[in-house]
């Protein structure tokens, strides 16, 4: 439940442990188990990589992944039980549908559907259909991607050139940290050093909203990603100055509402939203404040003091 910002090391760039950010990619792999659909992407890998002789699921237990099993019933929600819309599925809650299984036998040579190699960042892939997004960063460009996740064919990619990029740790940080979301119609990404950019599941534009480049906490890297809850995307902008917790239309991009947080300048948490007693409210940790703000206009109702600083898990 802790989203892997950053991690010091003494590793110096470009050696044989730690190659440069240009040299790195990852692999998304797809499998098929008794109906399920799991896909997973690695956190490391060299453009030279094939895939590990060891079992898929030691690879996964061994470096930071993401598994999503897909059952093929719809949920009573309003998102398919097939859908993992956002950083963590549903409203952030990493919890899968209830008839959902993880795989019984996953290989690089059993149920094996395809896998491809991406530029690498440390982003997570969300779902929806046949479609599956992700960030990348390549080339220079802040790159959204959607692959078929029948094929593993890459079905469109969107690049946005940044003027400046954001200080971010060499090791394992990325300009594209972030993860998408997705209400299957639109597809939100967002980016520390441009800002937010909107297209459809066909990979057309349809807004952009350009924000200062993010000056994250410590240097790392940001480690936010954008939520969608009705016409609204909510972001997290903790920051060593000027943070804020900003709400803008999903359909044009503009400011909804804006409010800042002076005192809790530095975590890299995704929100979520918790229906408190029919209030619906952002819910978002800050250094040693967890805060809960109304998702109508984002005026602060409550405040719970004593939390860790430097907050990265989601709540």
């Amino acid at each position: 439940s802790v989203r892997p910002t950053a991690r010091p090391s003494i590793l110096r760039h470009g050696t044989e442990r730690n190659p440069p950010l240009e040299s790195r990619t990852r692999q998304v792999g797809c499998f098929r188990q008794q109906g399920l659909t799991v896909l997973a992407i690695s956190r490391l890998s060299r453009k030279t990589l094939s895939m590990p002789s060891k079992p898929m699921i030691h690879c996964l237990l061994s470096a930071w992944a993401i598994l999503l099993a897909i059952p093929p019933s719809i949920a009573a929600q309003d998102f398919p039980s097939s859908a993992w819309p956002q950083f963590r599925g549903v409203n952030c809650s990493g919890v899968a549908a209830a008839n959902a299984r993880p795989p019984e036998r996953a290989s690089p040579t059993e149920n094996v559907l395809w896998k491809v190699e991406v530029p690498w960042s440390p982003s997570s892939p969300i779902l929806w259909g046949d479609r599956l997004f992700l960030t990348t960063f390549h080339q220079g460009e802040l790159e959204t991607r959607c692959y078929d996740t029948t094929t593993g064919a890459l079905r469109w990619s969107k690049g946005i050139t940044p003027a400046e990029l954001e200080v971010f740790h060499r090791t394992d940080g990325s300009p594209a940290a972030s993860t998408p979301a997705t209400n299957g119609k639109q597809v939100v990404s967002y980016f520390g050093s441009f800002g937010l950019v909107c297209y459809d599941l066909d990979g057309r534009e349809l807004w952009r909203r350009a924000l200062p480049v993010a000056l994250s906490g410590g240097a790392y890297g940001s480690g936010t990603s954008p939520i969608i809850s009705g016409n609204l995307v909510v972001l997290d902008r903790d920051q060593d100055k000027d943070s804020s917790l900003l709400a803008v239309d999903l359909q044009t991009g503009k400011t909804a509402w804006e409010t800042t947080r002076p005192d809790p300048p530095r975590s890299f948490s995704t929100p979520i939203i918790w229906n408190n007693e029919g209030s619906q409210e952002v819910v978002l940790p800050g250094s040693l404040r967890l805060k809960g703000y109304d998702l109508k206009n984002g005026m602060q109702r409550w405040v719970v003091e004593g939390t860790t600083g430097f907050a990265c898990p989601t709540p």
